[in-house]
């Protein structure tokens, strides 16, 4: 399975050089995954999540983020208050990139704005990590040994991909 940004400059099938059909591909705005939540609401991306590892029993999951993304780039206005109308609880987009502040707070620290965006890009992808842990049945396909998480994020412009490296806890061109 595929968690990407919903972003059309993202081609997971040609980054991979897969065929079509060879990935469970599931897409949104700025590749995130909600923590586990069984509020009976709709939830797309944790019904896609779960049917992925309960029906198709994926081995993998990537969670894939990329360069200039507008919705990372909306979550850091948002958290500093640039885009007020984000903050608007009518604001789908805004209680979408909600799940991202726990990763703004990790980089807000960081001075140079266009520094810390790109950063805030790979926090996306850890936070999905993070937030696909507390699926129960990820969690424990994950101590089976049956389900691997990766986290990547691609460079558009440069067609360059980066993976998380647990050893050095950041990431690392592959």
């Amino acid at each position: 399975m595929v968690i990407s940004c919903c972003d059309s400059r993202v081609h997971v099938t040609a980054i991979f050089g897969a065929e079509q059909g060879e990935f469970f591909i599931h897409r949104n705005i700025a590749n995130l995954v909600p923590a586990y939540q069984p509020d009976g609401e709709a939830h797309g991306t944790s019904a896609a999540v779960e049917y992925a590892v309960t029906a198709l029993n994926v081995s993998h999951i990537i969670v894939l983020g990329h360069s200039s993304c507008g919705g990372v780039k909306g979550c850091h206005d948002m958290c500093t208050g640039l885009a007020p109308e984000l903050e608007k609880s009518s604001s789908f987009v805004g209680r979408w990139m909600d799940i991202l502040r726990p990763g703004f707070e990790r980089v807000k620290h960081m001075p140079d704005e266009v520094e810390r965006v790109a950063r805030l890009e790979r926090e996306a992808v850890m936070v999905s990590i993070e937030n696909l842990m507390t699926f129960p049945f990820v969690n424990s396909a994950v101590d089976k040994n049956e389900l691997t998480l990766h986290g990547l994020w691609t460079d558009i412009a440069e067609g360059t991909l980066e993976q998380f490296d647990v050893a050095t806890q950041d990431f690392v061109r592959i």
